[in-house]
């Protein structure tokens, strides 16, 4: 079959044998230069080919998907990272890293609602990935949707660079904080709530309406994300904007900046208006 130009073969995933020689061999690549883990692309069913034959025959081609992602769990265990696939099908019971394509064209509008949606549905570690971010890219993006790129990821529960992009040093710092804000304040709340997550199934990233299931506004909001039910964060997807509308939903909850400092305290349920400068991010907490 035929992908990126190029000629590709498509491994039988339903083949013991097929699986266990590929799955050496990556074993060996893994082993001889330390590799911590893998990304896995495609495994959709629109990359087999039209007449394709398999070993053990497949009612359901989507079938093939879960069968691919399950073989990738093999090389994950001990001091090996989960890996990372682009495709999903009924594997919510597997621990892995789930891609998913924002193209830059559409802007950040739509990273938070195929974040929640992936959430909901039970794959809790999704990577939005933009076009910008793959090393080969000549695409640089620009600036103000670099940084409030990166303010969304660093409350979501991987941060992932593929091609760092060099801006000046306040654009820098900018990251940089960002970064030790995730693996200091993010990690941490993130793993707290691991037990829980798997003893009920309820998502890490919710939309406001998991804490407000009756309220109207909430029900439409879909620039704003809670982690677990104690923090909101309520990014700026538009790169022109330095003020947004925040919904507060009902309760006590506190404004705080970067270096986790209170800033203000608010009761909802309401609407609020906020000054959002280039270098912060508006998220809350509640007790």
């Amino acid at each position: 079959m035929r992908w990126n130009n190029q000629t590709e073969a498509v491994l039988d995933v339903t083949n013991p044998p097929a699986v266990n020689w590929f799955l050496h061999r990556l074993t060996h690549l893994r082993d001889r230069y330390n590799i911590t883990s893998f990304k896995f692309s495609s495994g959709e069913i629109r990359r087999l080919p039209k007449y394709g034959q398999f070993f053990n025959k497949m009612v359901d081609l989507n079938n093939y998907t879960t069968q691919y992602i399950v073989m990738t769990t093999r090389l994950q265990g001990g001091n090996k990272a989960a890996t990372q696939v682009d495709t999903a099908f009924s594997t919510q019971n597997i621990t892995q890293y789930t891609s998913v394509s924002v193209p830059m064209k559409d802007g950040l509008r739509t990273v938070i609602p195929k974040v929640l949606t992936y959430s909901v549905l039970g794959y809790h570690f999704v990577i939005p990935e933009m076009d910008f971010m793959h090393s080969n890219t000549q695409v640089l993006p620009d600036k103000n949707l670099y940084i409030r790129w990166i303010q969304i990821m660093a409350f979501l529960p991987v941060m992932k660079f593929s091609n760092t992009c060099k801006f000046d040093s306040h654009t820098n710092q900018i990251v940089s904080d960002l970064i030790t804000f995730h693996q200091n304040f993010t990690v941490p709340r993130i793993l707290n709530m691991e037990k829980d997550v798997i003893k009920n199934g309820d998502p890490i990233i919710r939309p406001i309406w998991w804490l407000a299931p009756k309220n109207e506004d909430a029900q439409k909001i879909d620039n704003q994300f809670l982690i677990g039910d104690t923090i909101m964060v309520a990014p700026v997807v538009n790169t022109m904007y330095r003020q947004r509308r925040v919904f507060i939903p009902n309760g006590k909850w506190t404004r705080r900046d970067l270096g986790l400092s209170m800033l203000d305290q608010v009761t909802g349920p309401k609407w609020v208006n906020y000054r959002v400068p280039i270098d912060s991010v508006l998220f809350f907490t509640s007790d």
